[in-house]
């Protein structure tokens, strides 16, 4: 399933990492309205469900600030890897005097995080955001409590110093129409992986135009939809050669491919050898 490990090494700031092996799970968060929590994807990808009708998309190397509060927590790739940051209502309501002793303003920070009218957002992490957010992944050492303590207030420093995405289509946050329209075209292109449909065909039977169907979709998988597909085909064809007897020729047929040359092409391209060589190397290191 996963673990999270805590910390609180400021009063009323807690830190989490999580490492999750799981499509996902629903819990609710009630109460971060009250307060404001960062997150820094590491690796996977993360889906969030928001109360007020949107869903939140991170790949790695994304942050976030919410504001509200998240219901639904899944991991389109089965796994996630991240860093949580949560400052507590008591902690800016009565800022901590670390900060003050460091020469920081805790709640102009949080108005910086949380500027105008966009209550929860994503972007991709600047470089130093990134390291600064790696420093927060538990390690083992004896000025760990001391190296959190002064991660912090820099990381906050450097969040707010870029602030928050002007306008919110620049997010990667969508409604629950445009996630369902995504999924929905998923589940219409991979039913039946033998046949390819168009992206034109599924985006008519959606109601929707294919730039939009393209843009919701790489917003939900966080790939395009021929690369999303290209995945789907190779690792399909992959468990054929890998637990079947079937000739090349037919698995190039039931993963979608007419032509059995472009399909053993596209193969080598992924693995880094021909189908046959593939199911070859395999069955002999299973028998070693």
């Amino acid at each position: 399933m996963g673990s999270t490990i805590l910390h609180e090494p400021i009063e009323g700031v807690v830190l989490s990492y999580h490492r999750m092996s799981t499509p996902g799970f629903a819990v609710s968060t009630k109460g971060i309205g009250e307060g404001v929590k960062l997150n820094y994807c590491v690796s996977g990808r993360l889906e969030v469900s928001m109360a007020d009708g949107h869903t939140m998309f991170m790949a790695p190397g994304d942050l976030s600030v919410e504001t509200s509060t998240a219901w639904d927590f899944s991991f389109p790739c089965a796994f996630y890897e991240g860093v949580e940051m949560f400052l507590h209502r008591s902690s800016l309501a009565r800022p901590p005097e670390f900060f003050a002793a460091c020469g920081v303003d805790l709640n102009e920070i949080a108005a910086h995080l949380r500027a105008g009218r966009i209550r929860n957002w994503t972007r991709a992490a600047a470089p130093e955001e990134s390291r600064l957010f790696r420093e927060l992944i538990p390690g083992a050492g004896d000025f760990e409590h001391a190296r959190l303590r002064l991660t912090i207030p820099l990381l906050l420093l450097r969040i707010a110093g870029s602030g928050a995405p002007r306008r919110e289509s620049e997010s990667a946050i969508y409604s629950r129409r445009q996630v369902d329209i995504a999924k929905r075209a998923e589940a219409l292109l991979t039913d039946d992986i033998s046949r390819r449909r168009s992206i034109a065909e599924v985006a008519s039977l959606l109601g929707v135009r294919p730039t939009t169907l393209k843009g919701y979709f790489k917003g939900v998988y966080g790939v395009c939809i021929s690369d999303y597909l290209l995945d789907v085909r190779m690792s399909r064809a992959e468990k054929l050669l890998k637990h079947g007897d079937s000739p090349v020729a037919d698995i190039a047929h039931a993963v979608g491919y007419a032509n059995v040359g472009k399909f053993c092409e596209a193969f080598r391209r992924k693995f880094g050898m021909t189908p046959l060589k593939y199911r070859f190397q395999t069955r002999s290191a299973a028998h070693a």
